[in-house]
């Protein structure tokens, strides 16, 4: 090879640098061309020297973009990377029709193939198709040839049989079929064919080629009559037609191992099989949890020798859990095994008061990754043992809210499923969100004089309510398991007053197997009544395979279809799928459903059912958090039982300072409403004499309201309405929600000497309790909020003035004192006392004297205006910790809404003086 004198005179600098033993890794090969080296022996380099030249040489159909010569440089990197462009050519040749020919117009890009028919025959579909640029490939369908139409639709059969349009021999062109187009006759599920029938368009009429064939059940032989070992099982010595399923079960103490039923199914002849190998009965254990369980503390076990072979733990065996004595205990210091193999309690790690978020612990079966950090900003990542999914966040990162974002991890196993007592609550109180905002509530206090019978009360929300339900109709569920899902449905629907006005509540259903069906849409049905029924005539169990992607989109169409400009686009929308393995048809259902739960607000919960079930891909499908919309079961029993306990128990709202409010950030003036559960012990005090909003407060006891006394006393005088005081709980929206159940509670006595607070006279005592006239009726909505701890220690946590909090109000949301309707919320920080003394004391003319020990400030910072306001007064300020929430102020004062810090009553001084109140 020859190079231009300017080359040679370069090698000199090439031969010079050698000794320095800089170089460049060799160039990449060229696509479309090559590089010339300067010598043959060269071209086994892996890295070349520096001022070593090479150049680019592009192949005849090709052009070369960037410089023809390039040189290793100093730094190491060549001094350009040219590359060959040639115009794409789509070599592959487009597919030919049958009974018909392709001519192309040349290979390269934007060129066209022409599609024709042979004699005889007529092309449908498009005529041509193009090379496409970006891709090298023909784009568009290929068309097909078939003859001209003569054959009108076929009878069609009767009885058991029907016809299937054979798509590849013809199709049906304005009202006629064309020439040679053929239907198979086959038979409905359960049934097979005694005979490979098919009948032929020929000449404008139909002919087959074999008398019609009969339908004939297909049946299952029974899958064995011998008991099982420490179980027992419902088989019978008869045969089984498809669908129909037998059930095993364990004795107590035992676990199935394999799937607990077995479906007689249709496998394309005419004897059927059934779905599953008959299971085992295992003896429950609990899982050893490993190890490194409990960062900084020990485990320890009873009996000691309960620990077997298999790395588990019997039933009854106790785990003890203790932490360094430095450190505090948070979770269970102590688990028991249970009859389901699951340990009761929660997860359990130990805590350092100097972490700035609370300690996390390792789940069972898997571990946290590195050395974890609770610090601000830090994250954390878990990792599941081989052979577990993930169910829950695999990453969580500490914000400045000292809280952890996503979720706690569990690790599962395939034959490991949610405790029964999880699947009620957590179920049974989706279920009573569901019966409040869907216009039906039966409360506990709710109940007529007279006869002692419970009443139902009618509401009518603003933006009402969609539920859709989609029923896994696939062939391993069963007739009998079936029915248990549309029983789930059929309990929810009952509970709710269906209308279809805009602030009602409309149902809507679509079941799936190979392909998703519409049963009916949401606006179709007017009544409870009518939805009942057609859940029990429209669903069928149809046998075939699993396509949960199509069933979203179809729900996707339907929400498109009632999301006109009347309101309904900001309903609220519920989906529930009850599935009993994975979607096999259709792809990734995660990617049909985050479009649903983005863009149309669609809140998914998902019930899995056997361990076919893909815990994980299960997840990604539901809404988060994970934990309040998946859960797993190992048949469906546990969901029928999970069911009757839902719709005939009470449950438990007792637990104090439990929200559903996501953390984030917000502001009161001029900030962000809040959503209905997101701050259930928030109070509304009206007048009764003039309806208008008084003050905020927060329920601390079923009975009690803590407020501010400033809201009831002018000149140091008590100001009481001459009917009294009335209270409003569980209210997001002022106007629109207080028609819902539960939310008015009469307030009738205030605590003796409160209205003054605990010290008589006292001005910065500002604060007030409110004795209501029954006990609130706790609900989703309507719980009461925690107190702080009064130990001195413990109470710095809370008001560190590195800590963040949260207030809430109906009060001015603007400069102008415009009111808000909706419940607002803001994250505010806290202030250190001596800046806060400092900032409301030098403000000119408006001097203030703030009472450190009784008060403290949070509010504006670096010129951002975060501040309760006017209307506001009473409302709680509140603190999370441990995924509760704690009030540690109430809004007591300010000047002006966020020119500077407001001013809050401090709870944590008064704890003593209300709880021996409330005692009395």
């Amino acid at each position: 090879m020859k190079f231009s004198a300017i080359i040679v005179a370069a090698i000199i600098g090439f031969i010079c640098s050698c000794a320095e033993g800089t170089s460049c890794r060799r160039p990449r090969s060229l696509r479309k061309g090559r590089y010339e080296y300067q010598n043959s022996a060269d071209y086994g380099l892996t890295h070349l020297p520096v001022n070593y030249i090479v150049r680019a040489v592009c192949e005849p159909d090709a052009t070369l973009v960037g410089d023809e010569f390039i040189i290793c440089q100093d730094n190491g990197q060549w001094s350009d990377y040219p590359y060959c462009h040639a115009p794409l050519v789509c070599f592959r040749l487009p597919e030919s029709p049958a009974n018909g020919y392709v001519r192309m117009r040349g290979k390269s890009a934007r060129s066209i193939a022409v599609y024709r028919c042979n004699p005889g025959f007529e092309l449908h579909g498009q005529r041509t198709v193009v090379c496409n640029e970006a891709t090298g490939s023909w784009q568009g369908d290929v068309p097909r040839c078939f003859r001209p139409p003569s054959c009108p639709d076929p009878n069609e059969p009767s009885g058991m049989l029907a016809l299937v349009l054979d798509e590849n021999s013809g199709i049906k062109h304005d009202d006629l079929y064309t020439e040679r187009t053929v239907f198979n006759y086959t038979c409905q599920t359960g049934y097979h064919p005694t005979g490979d029938v098919t009948i032929t368009c020929q000449n404008g009429s139909w002919e087959a080629d074999a008398d019609v064939p009969e339908c004939n059940k297909i049946i299952c032989a029974p899958p064995t009559l011998e008991p099982i070992e420490n179980g027992t099982h419902n088989i019978e010595n008869r045969t089984y037609n498809v669908g129909e399923m037998v059930q095993y079960e364990c004795n107590e103490g035992y676990l199935v191992d394999g799937i607990s039923w077995q479906v007689c199914q249709s496998h394309g002849g005419p004897n059927g099989i059934w779905s599953d190998n008959v299971p085992s009965c295992k003896v429950a254990r609990c899982p050893h949890p490993g190890s490194r369980h409990l960062d900084n503390g020990e485990i320890s076990f009873s009996p000691r020798n309960g620990q077997g072979a298999t790395n588990s733990w019997p039933v009854g065996a106790v785990m003890t859990l203790r932490c360094r004595s430095h450190l505090e205990l948070l979770g269970s210091s102590e688990r028991v095994c249970q009859p389901d193999g699951h340990w009761n309690g929660t997860l359990t790690s130990c805590h350092n008061e100097e972490y700035d978020c609370p300690a996390l612990g390792n789940p069972i079966h898997g571990s946290k990754v590195g050395s974890p950090q609770y610090r601000v900003n830090t994250k954390v990542n878990f990792r599941c043992n081989h052979g577990y999914e993930m169910v829950g966040s695999e990453e969580r990162m500490c914000t400045f809210s000292e809280e952890w974002t996503g979720e706690m991890p569990r690790c599962m196993g395939r034959d490991e499923f949610d405790e029964l007592s999880r699947v009620m609550n957590g179920l049974g109180k989706t279920f009573d969100e569901i019966v409040i905002d869907g216009g039906s509530w039966v409360g506990r206090n709710d109940t007529s004089s007279n006869s002692g019978l419970r009443r139902k009360r009618t509401i009518k929300l603003s933006d009402g309510m969609d539920i859709y339900f989609a029923f896994d109709a696939s062939n391993s569920v069963g007739l009998e398991n079936f029915e248990i899902g549309k029983t789930f449905a059929k309990q929810l629907v009952g509970k709710l007053q269906v209308n279809t006005s805009p602030g009602g509540t409309r149902v809507g259903a679509v079941s799936y197997s190979s392909e998703a069906r519409r049963l009916f849409n949401v606006n179709d049905f007017t009544s409870t009544v009518d939805v009942v029924k057609a859940i029990e005539a429209n669903v069928n169990y149809t046998n075939k395979g699993t396509n949960l992607p199509a069933a979203l989109e179809t729900i996707g169409v339907m929400i498109t279809e009632t999301a006109d400009e009347s309101g309904y686009s900001s309903r609220k929308r519920i989906l529930f799928i009850i599935t009993d393995g994975f979607s096999n048809v259709g792809g990734a259902p995660s990617k049909s459903a985050q479009p649903l739960k983005e863009d149309a607000a669609l809140k998914i919960h998902c019930i899995g059912i056997s361990r076919n079930t893909d815990k994980t891909a299960l997840a990604e499908i539901a809404s988060p958090p994970v934990s309040e919309h998946v859960f797993y079961l190992s048949d469906y029993n546990e969901l029928e039982r999970a069911v009757e306990a839902i719709t005939s128990t009470n449950r438990s709202y007792e637990e104090c300072g439990k929200s559903k409010h996501p953390s984030g950030t917000s502001r009161i003036v001029g900030g962000s409403e809040s959503h209905s559960g997101d701050w259930p012990w928030q109070a509304a005090l009206y007048d009764e004499d003039s309806n208008q909003l008084l003050c905020g407060g927060s329920l601390i006891h079923k009975n009690w309201i803590l407020t501010a006394a400033h809201c009831f006393i002018k000149d140091r005088t008590p100001v009481l309405s001459q009917n009294g005081t009335t209270v409003y709980l569980g209210l997001t929206h002022r106007v629109n929600d207080k028609n819902r159940p539960g939310v008015r509670c009469e307030g009738s006595d205030y605590a003796p000497g409160l209205l003054q607070g605990p010290v008589d006279g006292g001005e910065h005592n500002d604060i007030a309790l409110l004795r209501l006239d029954r006990e609130a009726e706790l609900s989703p909505f309507v719980r009461t909020v925690c107190l702080p701890p009064n130990d001195p220690q413990k109470v710095n946590w809370y008001l560190n003035h590195k800590r963040t909090a949260f207030v809430t109000g109906w009060g001015h949301i603007s400069f102008n004192g415009e009111d808000s309707p909706a419940l607002r919320e803001i994250m505010i920080p806290l202030v250190k006392d001596g800046t806060c003394t400092s900032a409301m004391s030098g403000r000119k003319g408006e001097t203030v004297r703030v009472d450190t020990t009784t008060e403290f400030c949070a509010g504006s910072e670096n010129g951002i205006i975060r501040d309760a306001c006017q209307g506001d007064s009473g409302g709680p300020l509140v603190v999370q910790r441990n995924e509760k929430y704690r009030q540690i102020g109430i809004v007591s004062y300010g000047i002006k809404c966020g020119v500077t810090f407001g001013v809050y009553t401090r709870v944590p001084h008064y704890v003593d003086w209300i709880e021996g109140i409330i005692n009395e």
